[in-house]
């Protein structure tokens, strides 16, 4: 059983990362991504980011001026019925200080753990190693396409 089929049912909260590298086509994250994008539009995963990510992603593309990479990233984010994009409220913004506090990780990072832990997430996909803590189980990227049996 590889971890794709572990997956299935799952609630997955999406970091910024993840979801850049599936609309930019990242090639060594491409097929995982893909099967994953899949099973959620199929409705067997569940996904959640928040407008924290939505934020991050924009951020590049603003200062380069790549305005129909903007237009994209609008349009998959905010008119997918599949995707949750929350925004910070106050349980979370307390539960992220207290990450922040007792992990000393960056205020986005404490608000998308929180957010991801408040939402009851099984997991947190990301590519940042620094983004481990109790309270949920956090998938990277790159150590998922090393062992290629997802």
């Amino acid at each position: 059983m590889g971890l794709i089929d572990k997956l299935h049912g799952a609630k997955i909260f999406l970091d910024t990362a993840p979801i850049i590298y599936y609309i930019e086509g990242n090639v060594k994250y491409q097929d995982f991504l893909s099967n994953l994008f899949k099973l959620n539009v199929r409705e067997e995963v569940d996904f959640v980011t928040s407008s924290i990510t939505f934020m991050e992603i924009m951020v590049l593309p603003f200062r380069l001026g790549q305005f129909e990479l903007i237009k994209q990233y609008e349009t998959i984010l905010s008119e997918s019925e599949t995707i949750i994009i929350l925004d910070l409220d106050l349980k979370i913004a307390k539960a992220a200080a207290e990450i922040r506090a007792k992990y000393n990780i960056k205020t986005p990072d404490s608000i998308q753990l929180a957010t991801a832990i408040n939402q009851s997430c099984n997991f947190f996909l990301t590519n940042d190693k620094k983004l481990k803590i109790s309270g949920i189980t956090t998938l990277y990227l790159d150590e998922i396409v090393k062992i290629q049996t997802w």
